[in-house]
Order: C-alpha cells, then structure tokens, then sequence
C-alpha cells in the first residue's frame, strides 16, 4: 500500500513539476519577443516622460538616456 502511495505522489509531484516547466517556458518565449518587450518599454517610457521629475527634486529629462 505504501509503494502504492508513493508511487501516486510521484506521478502528481512529475506532472506538477512538468506544468511548471512549461509555464516558464512559455512565459520566458513571451519575454524575449522583441514585439512584446518594445511595447513595455514604450508603455513604461510614456508613464515616466509625465512624471514631474523638477517638482520632485530630482532633475531632466531621461527619455535621452533611455534610448
């Protein structure tokens, strides 16, 4: 019976382990899409060029330093 058990807990834990992998997988695909990671950047860069960095004390303009 315990073999038994044992045996079941390993095939959970081995298809567990296997979605988990191919998540990642999937999710590290979608990172290195040059498509997708241009359209964070631009994303982020829009959100960052309306902060009022000279109202916060902390100076210019990044977006040169950026590109």
């Amino acid at each position: 019976m315990t073999d038994f058990l044992n045996s079941v807990l390993g095939e959970v834990s081995d298809k567990i382990v296997l979605s988990e992998v191919q998540d990642l997988d999937s999710k590290l695909s979608n990172a290195s899409d040059p498509n997708k990671f241009n359209e964070a950047t631009s994303t982020l860069k829009g959100i960052l060029d309306n902060i009022p960095w000279a109202l916060l004390s902390i100076g210019g303009d990044f977006s040169s330093e950026a590109d």
